[in-house]
Parts: C-alpha cells; sequence; structure tokens
C-alpha cells in the first residue's frame, strides 16, 4: 500500500526522532498533497468516520501506439460525513509469482468529500492481477477490500488515459426490479440452538454483551455451533461486508429474509455464495511425497500447498414461501459462481417473501449471506 510504504520508510529515516504532529502534517503534505490534520481531529474528536461505497472495478484491455495498456474503472462514493482518504494498490506477479521477488505494483491514492463520488480509471503497461482499495481511517468493516482482476474485455476505442472526475450519480448495489436482503438489513433474521455446553454458552454469551455486533474472522479448522457474524471482503455489502456462518447440523439453526414484493408475478431468485470465502488451504505435494499427502508443517511450506473449495457438491437446503405455499430447493454447490447464483423461478403474490436457510448439510458449514429477487418480463 502506499500509505503504509510511506509510513514504514519514514518511521525508519526518523528513528529516535522526535516528531512533532505539525512536522508529520507538514511531510504528509509534500508527498501526498493531502492536508491530514483533519483526519487526527475527526479521531481525536470521536466524531464520525468516511464510509465508502465501491462499484464492482471494470477490467479493460486497450491499446496505444506502442502496444497493449489496461486499465481499471470503478467509482467510489464517500457517504460519510467526514472527508477520507482511500489507499488504491495494483498488484503485478513476477517471474516467481506474487510471493516471489519480482512481483511489482501500482499505487495511487485518492481524497473523497462527504457527500461526494469520483469515477477512476487507472492505466498500467504491465498485466495486473489483484486490486486492493483501503479505506484506512473508515466505517468500513472490512477497511480493506480486494479482488483478482482474471480476465480483462478487450476494448480498442475506448479512453485510455488515467482520470479522477466528479460524478453526481452514486455507488448503487441495485437495480430497477432488482430486491435485495442482506444479513445486515432489517429484512433478515435467525435462530441458533447449541448442542455445546452450558460453561461455553455462558462465555460465548458474554463475548457478545454489548449491542456492538462483534465480527469474527474465518477459522478455516473451527466453525462456531451457532449462526456467528465474520467479516471478510468476499461478502456481500454495501460499507460492511460480512455473513453469518454455522457449523452443519440437524437443521435447528435458521436464517430468514424478507421481503415485500409490490407486484405479483415470476421472480427469479438467487443467493450470494462468497466462493473466494470458502477456499481453503489444503494439502499439496511435498518434497519426496504423494498428492494430497498430509506432512507435519515443519516439512511443508506454503509452496506446497494449494488452494481448494472444500465444500464442492454439498448441498444448502432452501425453503422458498409466502402465504400461497413454499417450495423446498436443495442447492448443490457445484459450478458455482463468485457472487450471485440462481436457486429458481418461483411465483409470488404481492406480499411478503420469505427464504429460509437451515445448517442441514452433509458438508462442513453453511453460509448466509444476501438474496436477491428479479422480477421477471
Amino acid at each position: 500500500m502506499i500509505f503504509d510504504d510511506f509510513f514504514y520508510y519514514y518511521l525508519e529515516d526518523n528513528a529516535f526522532t522526535e516528531i512533532s504532529l505539525d512536522k508529520f502534517a507538514e511531510d504528509f503534505i509534500n508527498e501526498f498533497n493531502i492536508d491530514i490534520v483533519p483526519y487526527f481531529q475527526a479521531v481525536h474528536k470521536g466524531g464520525s468516520l468516511p464510509e465508502f461505497l465501491f462499484s464492482t472495478p471494470e477490467y479493460i484491455q486497450s491499446r496505444d501506439n506502442i502496444g497493449d495498456v489496461y486499465l481499471i474503472r470503478f467509482r467510489i462514493s464517500n457517504i460519510g460525513d467526514t472527508k477520507g482518504m482511500v489507499d488504491v494498490s495494483l498488484r503485478m506477479p513476477g517471474m516467481r509469482g506474487f510471493g516471489g521477488g519480482g512481483a511489482e505494483s501500482e499505487k495511487r491514492m485518492y481524497e473523497l468529500d462527504p457527500g461526494i463520488s469520483k469515477d477512476i480509471q487507472i492505466t498500467v503497461f504491465d498485466v495486473p492481477r489483484l486490486l486492493t482499495i483501503n479505506t484506512l481511517v473508515s466505517g468500513n468493516i472490512p477497511s480493506s477490500f480486494s479482488t483478482f482482476l482474471r480476465s480483462a474485455k478487450v476494448n480498442y476505442n475506448t479512453e485510455i488515459g488515467e482520470y479522477e472526475r466528479i460524478t453526481t450519480e452514486r455507488v448503487s448495489f441495485r437495480n430497477e426490479g432488482e430486491y435485495i436482503v442482506d444479513n445486515e438489513d432489517e429484512g433478515f433474521e435467525y435462530i441458533s440452538v447449541s448442542n455445546e455446553s452450558k460453561l461455553k454458552q455462558y462465555i460465548d454469551s458474554r463475548k457478545g454483551s454489548s449491542d456492538e455486533i462483534i465480527y469474527e474472522s474465518l477459522n478455516p479448522w473451527r466453525t462456531p455451533a451457532v449462526w456467528t457474524p465474520v467479516a471478510h471482503t468476499a461478502f456481500y455489502g454495501a460499507t460492511v461486508r460480512s455473513a453469518l456462518v454455522s457449523s452443519r447440523g440437524d437443521g435447528g439453526n435458521i436464517v430468514r429474509w424478507k421481503e415485500k414484493l409490490p407486484e405479483a408475478g415470476f421472480y427469479d431468485v438467487f443467493v450470494y455464495i462468497p466462493l473466494s470465502a470458502m477456499m481453503d488451504r489444503m494439502p499439496g505435494r511435498g518434497r519426496g511425497g504423494t498428492r494430497g499427502e498430509s506432512r507435519p508443517m515443519g516439512e511443508m511450506g506454503d509452496r506446497q500447498r494449494r488452494t481448494g473449495f472444500r465444500d464442492q457438491g454439498f448441498d444448502y437446503r432452501y425453503t422458498v414461501s409466502s402465504h400461497v405455499g413454499s417450495n423446498e430447493v436443495i442447492f448443490t454447490l457445484n459450478n458455482i459462481e463468485e457472487g450471485w447464483n440462481k436457486i429458481g423461478t418461483f411465483y409470488f403474490p404481492a406480499d411478503t417473501a420469505i427464504i429460509e436457510l437451515s445448517n442441514q448439510t452433509a458438508g462442513r458449514r453453511v453460509f448466509a449471506d444476501a438474496v436477491k429477487w428479479v422480477k421477471k418480463p
């Protein structure tokens, strides 16, 4: 990250030296042309933080008079009440991949006043593979967002210059005829039944005794026995990218999405599957071993491990219902898309539609994120 690099070398260059806030602010302005003092004042006063919305990045391959160029376009909206900064990094793998010494990166920093939206285009001349957006001091959870840039759209008749333009159009996650309920919305609720010991239940209840939601990190080795909020960049969300996760059970743990549909008719129903968050590091072929053989960690480094989708082929059990009836849907996790996946088309009256998901599965765990209804013509 551009800010991380600056801060690292700034501390290194000024080791054992007392630096005043005014001096640091002056050096920061010289480096980034941004006055950082208002940010310190906002944090010190305990005031509100900036909150950012990001559109889905566009990845485009184009060409200038020398050769290929690569464009990354996206929109940022600051919906908070305070000015904020966004640190953007593009990673280009070297000959030895991301972990090797040959990896390079392009870095940018943008500043947005409250209520302002900007269209951003970054132009690079090497193939980018990873985009990371860090909101630094903000109300976003998580504070950074990363996405792999897997396949560029080819367009040789487009603007290729880099730009940063203010726009009157704010980032929106909903299209006309779409109705979305996220796990952070009022239309979402859940029921958890735990078979854990009374002592364990008491300890867990003390952890969440405050009104503030505490988001856990994903643990590939242990999944909670009750619905637990977790945060990850792969989840759906505006400023908070979160979901609930539960280990497999007998179906007693249930989540429910409810939305009042204004018009009767047939709707496609989609569920949000956070594929990237469900990928685990799996044993690979160690030196002198066979594929899939488990070896002690001291004998098998990261280069000898591979990423795998361990939920492949397992099922999620949904119930699609309204006041006219219900349908059971067994959705198998095969050929899953990152994000929205269609589970079927159903008729709904102009009334409250309900989608339920239980933790009954043959797999290890169940994720509950967002549901979308799309009205058919």
